[in-house]
């Protein structure tokens, strides 16, 4: 099983539409793998030609399906060859499989025991979908998914959103990781979407349809959320790297996005669901990687690892 806390010592898998397309995702596996001695699998599927309907015989469909691989092969390391520095011949690096994108780099990432899947950003063409296949590999994938948006240069400020839940906690850890081993310094965001303040006092703390609620509890909320956040970092053992946080009355996907600018790499859980928050951790990591201009890394829990391997198993037909 991976150890999620050091995902950068485990082989990457990275899906790639093509040399073009790819070279954010490209760039940052291959200088991640010369600086770790870490390989780096890139991996493109194409439809099989049964999915044409066009009733070749078994056979000669797999024929067919080989000789395409190889043609695309071809063409992708072609592309490829543009590039700076590969760290392994492309023969040892590229692969073509037959398949949807999403069950070929979660059947890669499952029979290397991969540490890491790099997809490129959103775009609105090639056979890698963005929101299919970040969406099935945000939910299956049994190591983190970091989606790459610009250069390949290693990050040196972390964002770290979190909804205080044993996810986001993992998501600070595997952060605390990357900046250890990079560099690289951490910023901890809470966003709590605080109501209105309008109305007299009351009691009955935002239970009523219509409820608004006072100054006064309002700032209980808040300092409320303060002393959860401190709690919640204490809890978090990052004394070795460089560590900020800031709580926010904002909703938690355009909090995150108002402070890209700041930001090399948007670090978080996929599944949290945080008593003091109002959002599902997971839907905005996913709002959150289609959005941003910067970089995500998309962390599952440890505990949820074993029914995502069933899940491969079972949807996907991916054993290791």
């Amino acid at each position: 099983m991976v150890d999620l806390h050091d995902i950068l010592m485990r082989p990457l898998v990275v899906g790639i539409v093509d040399g073009t397309h790819s070279a954010e995702a490209v760039r940052l596996a291959w200088a991640l793998s010369r600086r770790f001695g870490t390989p780096a699998e890139l991996v493109h599927a194409i439809p099989s030609a049964g999915l044409a309907g066009v009733g070749i015989p078994g056979p000669d469909m797999l024929a067919l399906d080989d000789e395409r691989r190889r043609h695309v092969w071809g063409l992708i390391a072609s592309e490829l060859e543009e590039f700076d520095g590969p760290p392994a011949p492309l023969k040892d690096l590229l692969r073509v499989e037959t398949g949807s994108p999403a069950r070929a780099l979660l059947r890669r990432a499952q029979a290397i025991d991969a540490g890491l899947i790099v997809i490129g950003p959103h775009h609105r063409h090639g056979i890698l979908d963005f929101g299919s296949t970040a969406r099935a590999l945000m939910s299956h994938s049994p190591c983190p998914v970091w989606c790459q948006t610009g250069d390949g240069v290693a990050p040196k400020r972390l964002l770290v959103p979190v909804d205080l839940s044993e996810d986001s906690r993992h998501a600070v850890l595997v952060a605390e990781r990357l900046a250890h081993h990079l560099g690289a310094s951490i910023k901890v965001l809470h966003a709590l979407e605080l109501p209105a303040a309008v109305g007299p006092p009351s009691v009955n703390w935002g239970g009523a349809p219509g409820y608004v609620a006072s100054l006064d509890e309002i700032e209980h909320c808040r300092v409320g959320a303060e002393a959860a956040l401190e709690a919640f970092l204490a809890e978090c053992p990052t004394e070795a790297v460089e560590i900020s946080c800031e709580l926010v009355d904002e909703p938690p996907v355009q909090a995150i996005l108002d402070r890209q600018a700041d930001t090399d790499l948007i670090v978080m859980g996929t599944q949290g669901r945080g008593k003091l928050s109002s959002a599902v951790l997971g839907s905005v990591a996913y709002a959150v990687m289609r959005e941003a201009a910067r970089p995500v890394l998309a962390v599952p829990h440890p505990a949820d690892l074993e029914q995502r391997s069933r899940l491969l198993v079972d949807r996907f037909h991916v054993t290791a």
